[in-house]
């Protein structure tokens, strides 16, 4: 796994038993994990930069990160894909993911 412009580059390596199906087992695998992400409420990240013009206090900037961080933590704990990871790994990387959504 990489961390890179607040998003995550992971690997998902599978087993075929016929190579002449490589191609559409990998448009399957795809469709398959977009479609988990999606159900967890995550989204395919895509680069931006953030421009912050107000502060409100660096209490207020703890909280909300906090807030952010859980929702975060708890979408990925939903995506059965990670499921290997430890607690504190999901901790780790929940940090780097930004929630899309309401």
């Amino acid at each position: 796994m990489e961390r890179s412009h607040g998003s995550l580059r992971f690997a998902l390596r599978y087993w075929l038993h016929d190579p002449a199906l490589d191609d559409p087992t990998d448009t399957a695998v795809r469709v398959r994990l977009y479609a988990a992400l999606q159900r967890a409420g995550l989204q395919l990240a895509s680069p931006e930069t953030v421009v912050r013009n107000i502060h409100e206090s660096t209490h207020h900037d703890a909280v909300v990160e906090a807030r952010d961080v859980a929702r975060r933590r708890s979408a990925l704990a939903r995506v059965s894909v990670l499921s290997g990871l430890s607690s504190s790994e999901l901790d780790t990387n929940c940090k780097d993911f930004r929630f899309y959504g309401n």
